[in-house]
C-alpha cells in the first residue's frame, strides 16, 4: 500500500483540479485539497487497491465541497457558470447559442441529484463512466445507467419546451 507521501504526490493534482472544477475558486480548491489530505492523515483508511485510494480521495473531496457550500448556504450547482460552447461562434451563432445554453441549463437544473451532476460531468466535461462511478463509490455501469436516465429526462424536458 502506498505511503501517505506517495498518496499525496500521486493524487494531489487530481484532488485539486476536481475541487477547482467544482468550485471554480482556486483559493477554495487549495483549502479543501489540504483538508482532504488532513482527513487521510487523521483517519488513515485501510485502502484495498490503488483505485480505492483515488475513489476515497475524490469522494472525500466532493463531501468537503458540499459541506463548504452548506456552511455558506449556497446551492450545489451554479448552472449559469457553465460554458457549453467549445468553439468561438459567429455573432449570429452566438445569439442562438446563448439562448440554447439558457434552455439546456434550465433543463439540467430540473434534474435531481445525482443526475444533474453526472449529466454535467459526462455530457459537458466528457468524464468517463469509470471516473464518475469512482467519485460516487459506485460501478461504471451505475454511472452509465444514471447518465442514460438523465439524457432521457433532458430529452423529454427539451421536447416539452419546444412543443410549447
Amino acid at each position: 500500500m502506498p505511503s501517505l507521501e506517495e498518496i499525496y504526490r500521486l493524487y494531489f493534482s487530481d484532488v485539486f483540479y476536481y475541487l477547482l472544477y467544482l468550485s471554480k475558486d482556486r483559493q477554495l480548491a487549495e483549502d479543501l485539497t489540504s483538508e482532504v489530505f488532513f482527513k487521510v492523515i487523521k483517519h488513515r483508511p485501510d485502502f484495498q487497491t490503488e483505485a480505492s485510494v483515488k475513489s476515497y480521495l475524490l469522494t472525500t473531496a466532493r463531501h468537503s465541497y458540499i459541506d463548504q457550500l452548506k456552511k455558506k448556504g449556497v446551492e450545489l450547482v451554479d448552472l449559469e457558470d457553465w460554458d457549453l460552447a467549445k468553439t468561438q461562434p459567429s455573432p449570429e451563432e452566438d445569439l442562438i447559442s446563448q439562448e440554447e445554453q439558457r434552455i439546456i441549463s434550465s433543463a439540467i437544473a430540473q434534474l435531481d441529484e445525482p443526475q444533474r451532476t453526472i449529466a454535467k460531468l459526462r455530457l459537458v466535461e466528457g468524464w468517463s463512466f469509470a471516473a464518475i462511478g469512482q467519485i460516487y463509490g459506485r460501478s461504471p455501469n451505475w454511472a452509465c445507467v444514471t447518465c442514460h436516465r438523465a439524457r432521457q429526462k433532458l430529452k423529454d424536458l427539451l421536447e416539452d419546451y419546444y412543443d410549447n
